[in-house]
């Protein structure tokens, strides 16, 4: 009788604990959420609250990688997919515990784990050979040194020609988390657009208007040209066909990255700034040549030293920001002796 007793004194504290342990979880990811819609994730916060046991909540977790982003227009395109659902979960109170749920069902959260060396035996550990993905944690499960014991059901893997339709994640979702929730938009998600597309028609009013009354004007022209000469340069047409984006990631660091590596690919970013400092070098140019018509010698000299300081500071960050792409790169632009030059296929240099 005492040995009965003393088992179930420890169960019953065995049982506590686990409550305890439950509740403190679901208040510690309820806490996240409410800063973040999707909670980022580290393997060791992973195997506490995905992997682990003691847990009356469901928690869904987006694969991918920041350091490849750049390089997987499916990563890009789930996440943004992924963050207006997990905004829509919270919006509804689907996050709730469950003595504030209606429905007493167990609160869902959202979670993304980055791909890293410190993550990545948790992918393998799924049998990940593509990323993006996404699991529909709704209980604990086991693991060995190899692999996880999933519901494969639950998982939902890129690959295979598969479709990422917002209606057909959103649907995946909904089902293993047994919910009926639809997309909702924010105020500002709303509102925006309209903002922006009467911001633009307002200003092309405003531009037409004010190119009709100064028509004949030199000065408009000049900034016209000026402005088209900018956009040309940027490289806006090259951006379009390899779908570059406004910034990269160093797959090294993990950082943002500005200039691209190579000389023969850039970022959206990179290219205006480029544009920018060839612009800057013109208009230094212009100014050098506009100091002939001063009458004021002190103005001419201050013009004209402006204008060099523009040129040489133009000349130094193009060269600094090319020469980090390609070694050989110098003010001149003229590739090595060794390289070949001829025709454009068998120029291995720069055809400027």
């Amino acid at each position: 009788m005492v040995r009965l007793f003393l088992l179930i004194c420890c169960l019953g504290v065995m049982i506590k604990v686990q409550g305890q342990e439950q509740q403190t979880k679901v208040e510690t990811l309820l806490k996240l959420s409410k800063t973040n819609d999707v909670i980022r994730l580290t393997a060791e916060s992973f195997k506490k609250y995905v992997v682990e046991q003691s847990r009356q909540y469901i928690i869904i977790v987006f694969f991918s990688s920041r350091v490849y982003k750049s390089e997987c227009p499916s990563c890009q395109a789930l996440e943004q997919i992924f963050n207006e659902i997990a905004y829509s979960y919270k919006i509804l109170g689907h996050t709730k515990p469950k003595d504030q749920n209606e429905n007493k069902a167990k609160p869902v959260f959202f979670a993304y784990l980055d791909f890293s060396q410190e993550t990545q035996n948790i992918y393998q550990k799924f049998g990940f050979y593509n990323i993006p993905n996404i699991y529909v944690s709704t209980k604990s499960f086991t693991e060995d040194s190899a692999s996880y014991s999933i519901d494969r059901s639950k998982l939902w893997e890129y690959g295979n020609g598969r479709e990422i339709i917002s209606q057909k994640i959103l649907d995946f979702i909904n089902k293993n988390t047994e919910r009926d929730v639809k997309i909702q938009k924010s105020l500002i998600e709303t509102l925006l657009p309209l903002a922006i597309v009467f911001t633009i028609l307002s200003l092309i009013f405003a531009l037409v208007y004010f190119i009709k009354n100064n028509l004949n004007n030199p000065k408009l022209w000049w900034f016209g040209c000026s402005i088209i000469y900018f956009i040309c340069m940027a490289g806006v047409v090259y951006d379009i066909i390899h779908s570059s984006t406004l910034i990269g990631v160093d797959p090294e660091t993990g950082e943002d990255e500005f200039i691209a590596a190579g000389p023969r690919s850039q970022y959206v970013l990179e290219g205006f700034a480029m544009s920018f400092l060839i612009s800057l070098g013109g208009l230094g140019l212009i100014l050098l040549n506009s100091t002939a018509h001063y009458q004021n010698s002190w103005l001419m000299r201050l013009v004209g030293i402006f204008s060099l300081l523009l040129i040489y500071y133009s000349i130094y960050q193009i060269s600094f920001a090319y020469n980090y792409k390609s070694s050989w790169y110098t003010p001149s632009f003229d590739p090595p002796s060794h390289y070949i030059k001829g025709g454009l296929i068998a120029d291995q240099g720069n055809s400027f």
